[in-house]
């Protein structure tokens, strides 16, 4: 086994064979659900101390985009390149398609309290789906492609090509409620809503990561910084998430590195030992201490097909340590 992090850091058994594109946890245990561009949605089930063993495997018609799974844990939904959304139903082991767009659909978010689907496509929309029906209960029409989006309750971001960001109300009927540029100038990877549902966290190929505020008593608090550079390289920061129960920031990025930030200070709490590929994405468990952390390493295609590394695809298990978020003097 290739040896991509500490020893305290687990592989998980039998990982998809090309890049992991997105990971997400289940919301009732340490289940794994991850998507990749082999075309497989895989499940693991992983214990406490981050031993895993895989589950289940679903092969989908196109490579994955996204994954979420159902708030009752019994399905899971994959965004595919094929312009739908499959859910898989665990009770039956089937699929069936139940969201649609005219471009890939990159983007698909749960939204367990009002039993809807979310989703957001190249075509720029978002879109709101009654699974058991074909048509969307809702339709936002936005001015360029979805590159990435989060939904925390009734709060949901949605970053596009333009480098934008918009902001939805999901309380009554799904409406845009706030609209602003990234501060970033080239194309966005990640965005994340703050734990306090007050802004959002979004970064960039540029090796920037831009935290701001979307509320009057803190908006003059957003700011931006460089992150996961070196001497000679800019990487690009593919992944961006909340330790949520210490509110501290995770950025994964190219350079095959994962940080941890102190926002409210502006500092780094933690780095964790770099890796030998880039890391795709990256997911934190769902119980009350999000104490293990998943991420996936593996060639990004940020260096073009020329760049394309030996090092096979995986997913790693971090056992969260207090030194990973404790927040510094």
């Amino acid at each position: 086994m290739p040896k991509y992090y500490g020893s305290k850091d687990k592989q998980i058994s039998n990982p998809p064979s090309d890049t992991v594109q997105c990971l997400e946890f289940a919301p009732d245990c340490f289940d794994l659900l991850a998507g990749s561009w082999d075309s497989t949605v895989r499940i693991w089930q992983v214990d406490e101390d981050t031993n895993s063993g895989e589950k289940a495997q679903q092969a989908v018609p196109a490579p994955v985009l996204d994954v979420c799974y159902r708030l009752d844990g019994m399905a899971a939904f994959a965004a595919l390149c094929d312009k739908t959304v499959q859910m898989w139903d665990f009770g039956s082991n089937s699929l069936s398609v139940v969201a649609e767009h005219d471009e890939p659909v990159r983007t698909c978010h749960w939204i367990g309290h009002h039993n809807l689907l979310m989703t957001g496509g190249w075509d720029a929309k978002v879109k709101f789906w009654d699974t058991r029906t074909s048509q969307p209960a809702a339709v936002i029409d936005l001015k360029d492609r979805v590159y990435a989006a989060d939904v925390i309750d009734d709060m949901a971001v949605i970053a596009t090509a333009d480098r934008n960001v918009t902001v939805l109300n999901l309380a009554d009927t799904p409406q845009i409620v706030h609209e602003q540029n990234t501060q970033l100038q080239m194309q966005t990877r990640s965005i994340k809503c703050f734990p306090a549902k007050d802004g959002f966290a979004v970064t960039s190929i540029e090796g920037r990561c831009s935290l701001q505020y979307i509320t009057d008593a803190r908006k003059n608090d957003s700011f931006s910084f460089k992150c996961h550079r070196d001497k000679e390289y800019v990487y690009t920061v593919n992944a961006v998430g909340f330790h949520a129960c210490t509110n501290t920031l995770t950025t994964a990025g190219s350079d095959g590195e994962i940080i941890m930030w102190d926002k409210e200070l502006k500092r780094k709490n933690n780095t964790l030992p770099k890796a030998q590929s880039p890391i795709t994405c990256l997911a934190y468990s769902n119980d009350e201490n999000n104490s293990i952390l998943a991420y996936g390493v593996g060639y990004d295609w940020s260096m073009g097909y020329e760049g394309r590394t030996k090092t096979p695809d995986t997913i790693m298990l971090h056992l969260m340590e207090e030194k990973d978020v404790k927040k510094l003097n």
